[in-house]
């Protein structure tokens, strides 16, 4: 006897919607969410041009909360309402 689990239907990337979060910078003060699906996450990620890297917006794949922290800091652990993906640098 075989064991084969069902899987749900994989949906094609260009239908299917990601929550995401940006922030200005790496303080986290101010946000931005959205939902793009990912060809259209690799176009923002492309546009995106500064003279360096630390001058461009943080994102994360990840809702967050309005309770900033004693920094005045929105992305924190105990503020994240749900992880949608995981970025890598």
């Amino acid at each position: 006897m075989t064991n084969n689990p069902t899987r749900a239907p994989a949906q094609p990337i260009d239908s299917t919607y990601h929550f995401l979060t940006f922030f200005d910078d790496k303080f986290a003060a101010v946000k931005h969410e959205d939902a793009l699906t990912l060809p259209q996450l690799a176009g923002e990620i492309a546009a995106m041009h500064d003279s360096s890297k630390s001058k461009l917006p943080w994102l994360k794949l990840a809702r967050f909360g309005d309770r900033a922290s004693k920094n005045n800091c929105l992305r924190t652990n105990a503020n994240t309402l749900e992880v949608t993906g995981c970025e890598i640098d």
